[in-house]
């Protein structure tokens, strides 16, 4: 028998969509010229309904992980709204748009730390992310095997995570304070660095994440076709 789709999983699907499709929202917004107070508005209630669903059906020991990006959002949203009254638009006319610019470089930021404490306060955060989606995770590797694969995969995005947020800052800041033409192309970089080629990098680390496992799986089946399954990961 088929599972129903519940509305709330349609909820986490398209909260997913949005928050990987920001920066091309932002994009599109600075080219129609949008009144930012309404986008900091609508970036306020996305970030509220992001909050009251993220951690919902979570139970991993990481939980508290879940709230840090959409609290960003949601300062985001608060600072940009803030930024667009009074004085502060006429002394800070850019700070709008630079608070908007941030979040790719800030959620850079929260994954590092997220992915570095989860060294040093176990599971590391892909061994959490890999047993919620695949329940036979923690049984498929000897625990010494699985636990060397899940610390090298959590070093691996511990690298990337600070030199993609390098690169989020340096296209941001390019673009604040800029006009013309010269605008127009910072402004194009911004999006297809931060909409595109992070995000295309963020897929190549995935593939050879899971095409690793995959490979180690396979040999462990080989060498031992016949072993018991290993209990869940304590570390």
């Amino acid at each position: 028998m088929k599972k129903r789709i519940t509305t709330e999983q349609v909820i986490k699907v398209i909260i997913g969509g949005v928050l990987i499709l920001y920066p091309v929202f932002i994009f599109v917004n600075f080219k129609v010229g949008m009144d930012r107070k309404y986008t900091s508005i609508g970036v306020m209630i996305f970030a509220s309904l992001y909050i009251l669903i993220s951690g919902r059906n979570y139970r991993g020991r990481h939980r508290w992980m879940m709230y840090l990006c959409p609290l960003i959002l949601l300062g985001i949203g608060a600072l940009c709204f803030l930024s667009q009254t009074g004085r502060m638009r006429d002394t800070y006319p850019w700070l709008s748009e630079a608070v908007l610019r941030t979040y790719p470089a800030l959620s850079d930021l929260v994954y590092t730390i997220i992915f570095l404490l989860s060294l040093f306060i176990p599971p590391p955060i892909v061994y959490t992310f890999a047993a919620t989606v695949d329940k036979n995770f923690a049984a498929s590797l000897p625990e010494a095997a699985l636990r060397a694969f899940c610390r090298r995969m959590t070093i691996i995005w511990i690298a990337f995570f600070p030199l993609d947020g390098v690169a989020a800052v340096v296209t941001t800041m390019l673009c604040i304070n800029k006009t013309g033409e010269l605008k127009k192309w910072y402004d194009m970089l911004w999006g297809i660095y931060n909409a595109a080629v992070s995000y295309l990098l963020m897929g190549f680390i995935f593939v050879g994440e899971y095409a690793h496992y995959r490979l180690l799986v396979h040999r462990y089946k080989k060498s031992r076709p016949q072993a018991a399954p290993n209990k869940e990961l304590s570390v």
